[in-house]
């Protein structure tokens, strides 16, 4: 009696469970007409240890909950049967070492809605206190709450997220700790729960080689005014997606050619804003600079827009800089002082010399910071150059 591998061609599809959707992640066909020969129950069970092998690769990956593999039998007068071949589910992960949350000084903004979280004055809290939880996901505060709200590494992260939620709690005027701490909780669990249904939406517009203008065109038309906002930031995350930082800067830039419209770059601004947010993308920004003083001074360079002239005219650097110096990325302006601020106020050394070096250095970048800062910042720039003088005068000091 014939074996049923014999008569009948087999397909298999290999789906991932990702984010609580199935994915089609690999197909993989038995290619007998390549055998010139019959098909054979070793050639069954070699395929058969193939796809296995595949699907254990497939559940290995970070992300995926579950594999399962669909297996087709086609007989010779196109009569298809379909039948589940295996199903895996991914271990438990284990328990994630909660990340730290960062304090934040100044005043906390009310959120009375899950849009208040991703607007820019949250966002920049978010930014700060959880930096370390942004970093391991290489996202923005944007893309946080719009798209990996329901991640794995951020519902492992519960913990130190709700450290966060109690922390400006305390900060904010107005009802008790526990009534704002309660209150923001639900804000953020209705953030979460958009992302759920986000997920489960189907023929969704997406960003595509029309632009952002044409997407949101679209996105008018298929989403209410109230939902508008976030589908406009989750359709700019989606298509950033995978990206490094670096990346998805160098494709937010590409998204302003062409001149779109005011809402495309008020959006766009907003993101940018978060990626310049994050210290470890001014490294591959600015290039290899000898010091943290070279470093501050080029991109207080580019916040005036100016192009530095060293560099060739397509360079991010210099793309930004002509944005920045046309006026249409207010935020980012802001974000970039921001940067420079806490960095003159920190504690890493502005040069790679001994403390006589580093005051020298401090005196020449502050001159150099007063020449291009906004008005509006001077009194914090001079303020921050004092708190590092008095630093290192104490220092001077001890050495003495």
């Amino acid at each position: 009696m014939a074996e049923f591998f014999e008569g009948r061609r087999l397909r298999y599809e290999i789906l991932a469970l990702v984010d609580q959707r199935w994915q089609i992640i690999q197909v993989i066909d038995d290619n007998r007409d390549e055998l010139r020969r019959a098909f054979d129950r070793s050639d069954f069970e070699k395929l058969e240890r193939s796809v296995d092998a595949a699907a254990a690769a497939v559940l290995g990956r970070p992300g995926v909950a579950a594999v399962r593999v669909i297996r087709e039998r086609e007989r010779a007068d196109g009569f298809v049967t379909r039948a589940e071949h295996l199903f895996r589910e991914a271990p438990p992960a284990p328990g994630d070492k909660k990340v730290a949350v960062l304090d934040v000084a100044g005043p906390m903004p009310l959120c009375r809605s899950p849009d208040d979280l991703f607007a820019r004055p949250a966002c920049k809290i978010i930014g700060t206190m959880l930096r370390p939880l942004l970093d391991k996901l290489g996202a923005t505060p944007i893309e946080l709450l719009t798209l990996e709200a329901t991640s794995q590494v951020v519902v492992q992260q519960d913990g130190a997220i709700n450290t966060a939620i109690s922390r400006v709690a305390r900060a904010q005027e107005g009802d008790t700790d526990r009534q704002r701490s309660n209150f923001l909780s639900g804000v953020v669990d209705r953030a979460r729960l958009r992302v759920k249904m986000a997920q489960s939406a189907r023929r969704m517009p997406k960003l595509g080689a029309e632009g952002y203008d044409a997407l949101l065109d679209e996105l008018k038309s298929r989403v209410s005014p109230d939902d508008f906002r976030f589908w406009a930031l989750r359709s700019l995350a989606v298509h950033l997606k995978g990206s490094s930082l670096f990346g998805k800067l160098e494709l937010s830039l590409d998204l302003m050619r062409g001149g779109p419209s005011a809402t495309s770059f008020a959006l766009l601004d907003e993101f940018v804003a978060g990626l310049i947010d994050a210290p470890s993308l001014l490294k591959d920004f600015l290039g290899d600079l000898s010091d943290l003083n070279s470093a501050l001074a080029l991109l207080a360079q580019i916040g005036a827009g100016r192009a530095p002239g060293d560099l060739k005219p397509d360079a991010l650097p210099v793309r930004l800089a002509a944005e920045l110096a046309a006026g249409r990325l207010p935020h980012t302006e802001e974000a970039i002082w921001i940067r420079i601020l806490r960095s003159v106020q920190g504690r890493q050394r502005l040069t790679r010399g001994e403390l006589d070096e580093e005051w020298k250095g401090l005196t020449a970048l502050h001159r150099v910071l007063r020449e291009t800062v906004p008005g509006v910042w001077i009194g914090q720039l001079d303020a921050a150059v004092l708190k590092r003088q008095t630093a290192l005068r104490e220092e001077l000091i001890d050495q003495m």
